[in-house]
Formats: C-alpha cells, structure tokens, sequence
C-alpha cells in the first residue's frame, strides 16, 4: 500500500508539474504574441498612419496656398494682398510642419522625404517670386509664373505624393501580413504544446 501511494503522489506530482509547465509555456507564448502585436501596432499608428496623415495634410494644405496664389493674381485690389499672403504664409508654416512629421515617422532612409522637402521648397519659391511681381504691380509676370512655373512644380509634389502612397500603402500591407504571421505562429506554438 505504502508502494502505492508513493507512485500515485510520483504520478501526480508529474501532472502537476506538466500542467504547470504547460499553463507557464501558453503564459509565454501568449504574452509573446501579444507584445509582438503591439508593437507592431504602435508602429503601425504611430509610422505609417501618422506619416500618410502629414502627406493628406500636406496635400490639402499646398492646394489651400496655390488656390489663393490664383485668386491673389486674380485680384484687382491690391489692398487685399496682405490677406492672401497670410493665408499662403500660414499654409507654407503647415507644409513645413508636416514634412517635419513625416520625416520622424517615416524616416529619411529612402530619400523620400529629402524629395518631398526638395519639391515644397521649389513650389515655395516660385509662389514668393509670383508674390513679388503681383506686389510690384506686374501681374502679366505673376500669371505666366502661376501658368509655367506652379503648375508643374504642383506636378511634381503630385508624382511624389503618389510614390509615398504607394510606399505607405505597402507598408500597411507589411504591417498586417507581419501581425498575421505573429499570430499563425503563436496558433502553431500553442497547437504543438497540445499535441
């Protein structure tokens, strides 16, 4: 009898231990996949979301300053040009925020941003010397720089506005093809400790 018992507590010690062992690994794996989720996550909103959201912004923002460069070369009243130039002014202190924004978030390793950066500041040139002229009461100068100048530098930040899309798009794509793997990987971890 006493041969017995000690084999069943052998034996029921073993359970113990394996039932432990278990619940601990399914502990790890689970927590492991969950801060592999996270972060992956975190990522996700903080990188491309917040680097496709400086590039909308962006966007609007460009179209805000090239409508109201049209409208102020439209304009017969001077005295309404400080109006526009603060309007274009305040939309250039944006643009240059959020390709700030965009270069933390999405970084600068590509030359993406450096191009994006390049592109505003060519576009901001053109719109000042168009500025200028309409200032010194030449808006034949002003219009045919709007017409010849701003239209393709627009074009320019318009091609490059799209290859970030597309790289931010495959960068989503990335992120939930590598938050699917985390979590296949963490199903086939717990499936083989089952087994």
């Amino acid at each position: 009898i006493l041969f017995c018992k000690m084999k069943l507590k052998s034996y029921l010690l073993t359970m113990f231990s394996t039932v432990i062992a278990l619940a601990v690994i399914i502990t790890a794996v689970g927590i492991g996949g969950l801060l592999e989720t996270q972060k992956n996550m975190q990522t996700f909103i903080d990188d491309i979301l917040g680097a496709e959201l400086a590039v909308k912004t962006c966007r609007i923002e460009v179209n805000i300053a090239a409508k109201e460069l049209r409208e102020m070369a439209l304009q017969d009243d001077t005295s309404k040009y400080a109006e526009y130039e603060q309007a274009i002014d305040e939309s250039i202190t944006n643009i240059n925020t959020q390709v700030e924004v965009f270069k933390q978030t999405h970084g600068t390793a590509d030359g993406l941003a450096a191009e994006y950066e390049k592109a505003f500041s060519g576009w901001f040139a053109i719109a000042e010397n168009a500025m200028q002229a309409l200032e010194a009461g030449d808006q034949a100068t002003a219009k045919r720089i709007i017409l010849d100048e701003c239209a393709p530098a627009l074009d320019d930040l318009l091609t490059i506005s799209r290859t970030i899309d597309a790289t931010i798009e495959q960068q989503k794509e990335d992120a939930a093809a590598h938050t699917q793997q985390v979590l296949w990987g963490c199903v086939i971890a717990l499936g083989i400790v089952f087994l």
